[in-house]
């Protein structure tokens, strides 16, 4: 096939199909797949059409920085999210312009450091109530116990309440339904297909009802109870002394519907696979047991311990990078630009895939294997600036970075310091692209209780 000419700005490469929709229908079904082969294929700036719009696949630390971090207002958020905001409305994660700043704003007093340090107790806590239900040689479902964790230390840091197990249950077991069938936001006529009475819009919008039952309670109590420091306490004092700063009730809504939501997600999902790889590498998982054996010596972690925990945070490091819970940044383009000599038009919609940068041969050695060493220094010092970007970058950067970081080096700390899980099968688990990088299937384990110190 020849090169193609690119000194006037010619489409960029991509797969070609006689068959209208084909190309996109295999995207739908398999996005990990049809990106890592796009990439392989046809390099660092790659197009395929998406109904009615072009989607370019940018692969190179360079576009990372000139979208999220350079050139943000050049790249607004995608409205591929649309199906997202059936679930979550219009919090953070799905809004954009003025009225983003202007949560963000509001919001972020809540994750500055001194605060989100404020919430160590609160999430070992939570991870020793968890883990004091364990039975040595039980088994256990991997997923659902990290996603227990990760929901209390939430509600109670962030919005000041204590969730009991049937509102857990509530939540995990809606936002499992809701997330099976956001893949209709792939197809271009998602927002039409959301309003009919299709089993899968149907499905959708019952899993938002039952969890705003659970939300509207949330805040509820907060209105009635004593008021905290807590975010959801100081947004509903914004909306008390000045409703043009605060928030108006949908809003309140969305927002603590998306911190509950994506909140939890994030580092329940990051944790399963953090032990899930560590049950796959033992080798792994007792250079970092030995490791909480010399610092902890048995007891629960505190926050001064994180930084003597290097080999927990490497295994957060690589898990994330093999399996990561945002699996792609969607980003339209309000203006055209050239990217390596390819015309990229506004309109378009620009994709910049955590999943194929983790894993590229370029930026990582040998990148399919699960190395936490490779995050030691010297070794560190190799990988380019923003060819591991996790949580973003830029303006929009995760605003819960700090926090879900911390979360998950001390629950991971406060479990594996008496547990270690094993595989009760043994067999690889693939990732499925939802809202984040999910298993495939449940990943049951058993808990074997450890003789440490």
């Amino acid at each position: 096939m020849p090169t193609p000419r690119r000194g006037r700005g010619e489409r960029a490469p991509g797969p070609a199909s006689r068959v209208p929709g084909r190309t996109l229908l295999a995207f739908t079904r398999d996005p990990l797949s049809f990106l890592t082969q796009l990439a392989q294929r046809h390099g660092d700036v790659a197009a395929f059409r998406a109904g009615f719009r072009d989607v370019y696949l940018l692969s190179h630390p360079e576009f990372v920085h000139k979208v999220l971090v350079a050139e943000p207002d050049d790249f607004p958020s995608d409205q591929g999210l649309g199906m997202a905001k059936v679930l979550l409305g219009e919090g953070l994660l799905t809004m954009s312009g003025e009225k983003y700043r202007r949560h963000r704003l509001l919001i972020q007093p809540s994750f500055q450091r001194d605060r989100v340090e404020a919430y160590a107790e609160v999430m070992v806590r939570h991870a020793m109530a968890r883990e004091g239900r364990w039975q040595d040689g039980a088994e256990v479902d991997l997923g659902r116990e990290m996603a227990s964790i990760a929901l209390a230390i939430v509600a109670e840091a962030l919005l000041g309440v204590r969730v009991s197990e049937e509102q857990i249950a509530e939540v995990t077991e809606s936002l499992d339904d809701a997330m099976a069938t956001l893949t209709m936001a792939r197809i271009p006529v998602h927002r039409v297909l959301a309003r009919l009475p299709i089993p899968s819009s149907l499905k959708l919008h019952r899993a938002r009802g039952r969890i705003d039952s659970v939300v509207h309670g949330i805040i509820s109590s907060r209105r009635t109870a004593r008021p905290g420091d807590d975010l959801l306490s100081q947004l509903l004092r914004g909306q008390e002394k000045d409703g043009s700063v605060g928030m108006p009730g949908t809003e309140l809504r969305d927002e603590v519907t998306t911190l509950l939501l994506t909140g939890h997600e994030t580092v329940a999902t990051a944790l399963t696979w953090m032990f899930y790889l560590l049950g796959r590498y033992r080798d792994e998982e007792a250079r970092l047991h030995d490791e909480l054996d010399l610092v902890l010596g048995g007891r629960p972690p505190e926050l001064a311990d994180l930084e003597k925990l290097p080999c927990v945070e490497r295994a957060l490091l690589e898990s994330m990078r093999l399996y990561p819970p945002a699996w792609t940044v969607a980003r339209g383009v309000a203006r055209p630009f050239m990217a390596r000599g390819y015309r990229v038009p506004s309109g378009s919609v620009v994709l910049l895939s955590q999943w194929v940068m983790h894993r590229h041969p370029a930026w990582f050695v040998d990148p399919l294997r699960f190395d936490p060493g490779r995050w030691s220094p010297p070794r560190r010092g190799e990988i380019p600036r923003l060819a591991y970007f996790p949580f973003g970058a830029g303006p929009r950067v995760c605003i819960g970075e700090t926090f879900a970081w911390n979360e998950a080096v001390l629950v991971a700390a406060t479990l594996a310091r008496r547990w270690r899980f094993e595989l009760v099968q043994d067999s690889e688990v693939d990732p499925v692209a939802r809202l984040t990088l999910r298993p495939s299937r449940r990943i049951p384990v058993i808990t074997r209780l450890r003789t440490g110190p």
